[in-house]
């Protein structure tokens, strides 16, 4: 094709096939035969016998042989209509050919020469070559299928596929036994004899270490390679998400914003584990800590999502593995680059040498392209598989954080026995549906603090929130319109022995500033302040010292 690219040099193809039979069928209609002719000049020199090996040869014949004519025979293995073989060849299935070796297989002989065992293989390839060629496009092979005279009585057509299965299960057997006979004789090579295996391929448990070993050099790698970039791998963003909330539209540099795409993070969950492997501490429950965190391209620092310290592990269970998150700490945008970086560990005994390592893994975010935005980021290894729950918001965001969520005084708590409190957007206006299973940003449950209990104040009843941070798409009503649609929903859940109890409310999102909100909630009044924001660009972070 003209690439430029060295090959091998190789014969041309000896012929252009222009019609076949009809795959799978053994009957080849006389309109359907193939038909032959020379691919060119040069290919027809090819083909003459000084241009080709005897294995060109030898495969020539036995495809195209060459036919007298008035030798015809009924083919009794029903393979077409009628197959074409010559005296000649009947002749040679009984006799030798110039060259053959004959095996007296009825005398002793304590000797096998090497030309037997090549003629045994010249044998054993030329029936591989016939069943390639003449059987596997005719598979499968029953009594229906035969279409010649003999054939068409299943009566008489059945033995013969009966015969066929015993020789098939005759020579699989027979070719069992020889290699077992023939292996005290095996030729070893010096490198088969030098090899010994390593120890994580006897031991799948040290394939395990080893595996770990290897993971941890390359994110090891990586982190050094971000300590020039950043100063230090484990500095964290120090970009506000309310940096242009006392701004007034007008007031705020459009260069120093983005309205392109980010992502909104749901959940992160410990998928599995690898149990058989019975590796240190890997059993359910699982005492986890360590540091879940994006890093973007606003300022290259780490934009934590989870981060906990040994002393406060989170011990999650088979049944509900996933991990309270307390980030983004600010919007995260998905222009390149963009990776995650998941570090999670495993709390043993009271030293901190009884740990053990459950993931290091970074991921480049690829775009995640999907027709509503969902995507589950996948993170493994040889111990665990774990999942990352997101969504890509498409129309201009701006982020919303929540500074209060509480109760009004005068009223009575509902949380008495804990609660959530949670978000999520309503689906877009073209139909498209997310997953399944409702999907929202939890900002607090009490399943997830001490003791079960929700965190609240006694004197100003609010709420002490584990995240506050979500994105926000502005879409106006309609086409023609500046009005912004509510595309926030809060939803308050008070838990009782009876059932949850639930309230929501409406929010339309702003560019700047702050807005306040309220709802009933069992007889409660519930009160919540919302900062507004839109999401600093790049480019702000390199004018800005941060």
């Amino acid at each position: 094709d003209g690439g430029g690219e060295d090959v091998m040099e190789a014969r041309p193809p000896l012929v252009k096939i222009h019609k076949l039979g009809a795959p799978g069928t053994s009957s080849i209609r006389p309109e359907d035969q193939i038909e032959v002719m020379p691919a060119s000049d040069y290919e027809m020199n090819s083909m003459r016998p000084e241009h080709l090996g005897n294995d060109d040869m030898d495969f020539i014949n036995l495809m195209h042989p060459v036919i007298p004519c008035g030798e015809v025979q009924k083919d009794e293995m029903g393979l077409g209509k009628h197959s074409i073989i010559s005296e000649q060849q009947i002749e040679n299935k009984t006799t030798l050919g110039e060259g053959e070796v004959e095996m007296d297989l009825g005398k002793s002989n304590s000797i096998i020469s090497e030309q037997e065992i090549k003629e045994l293989c010249k044998q054993m390839n030329s029936m591989v070559v016939f069943m390639n060629f003449r059987i596997v496009p005719s598979a499968p092979l029953c009594s229906s299928s035969s279409s010649s005279k003999e054939m068409k009585d299943e009566d008489k057509a059945q033995p013969v596929i009966d015969g066929i299965l015993k020789e098939l299960a005759d020579l699989q057997g027979s070719m069992s036994k020889l290699k077992s006979q023939l292996k005290p004789f095996w030729h070893t090579y010096p490198y088969e004899e030098d090899y010994v295996a390593p120890e994580e391929e006897k031991d799948p448990k040290e394939k395990a270490r080893k595996q770990m070993e290897d993971d941890q050099e390359v994110y090891d790698s990586y982190l050094q390679g971000l300590g020039s970039k950043v100063g230090h791998f484990g500095y964290a963003t120090l970009v506000s998400p309310m940096h242009f909330t006392h701004y007034t539209p007008r007031q705020i540099p459009s260069d120093y914003t983005t309205r392109g795409i980010t992502l909104q993070i749901f959940s992160f969950k410990i998928a599995k584990i690898s149990l058989d492997l019975e590796w240190p501490l890997l059993q359910w429950p699982l005492k986890v800590y360590g540091v879940i965190a994006a890093r973007d391209s606003v300022d290259r620092k780490r934009n934590v999502l989870f981060h906990r310290l040994r002393d406060n592990f989170q011990e999650i269970t088979e049944k509900d593995s996933f991990l309270c998150l307390t980030g983004p700490s600010r919007a995260i945008s998905a222009e390149s680059p963009l990776e995650f970086e998941v570090e999670l560990k495993l709390k043993g005994g009271e030293a901190k040498s009884e740990d053990s390592v459950l993931i290091n893994r970074k991921g480049h975010y690829n775009g995640y392209d999907t027709h509503n935005g969902f995507y589950t980021v996948t993170f493994d290894n040889c111990l665990c598989t774990t999942e990352l729950s997101l969504q890509k918001l498409y129309s201009g965001a701006v982020q919303a954080t929540f500074l209060r969520v509480g109760i009004v005084k005068g009223s009575q708590s509902p949380f008495s026995y804990g609660g959530r409190v949670a978000c999520s957007s309503p689906p877009q206006k073209d139909g498209s549906e997310g997953p399944a299973t409702p999907t929202q940003v939890v900002l607090l449950d009490s399943r997830y603090c001490a003791g079960g209990k929700m965190p609240i104040g006694e004197e100003d009843g609010y709420l002490d929130l584990s995240r506050h941070v979500v994105s926000v798409e502005l879409r106006t009503v309609s086409e023609d319109s500046e009005e912004l649609e509510e595309t926030l929903k809060v939803v308050i859940e008070a838990y009782s022995p009876v059932g949850p109890v639930q309230a929501s409310v409406m929010v339309r999102p702003q560019y700047c500033g702050i807005s306040k909100h309220k709802c009933d909630l069992d007889g409660s009044k519930v009160k919540i302040t919302i900062a507004w924001s839109p999401i600093i660009s790049s480019a702000f972070t390199k004018k800005a010292i941060l």
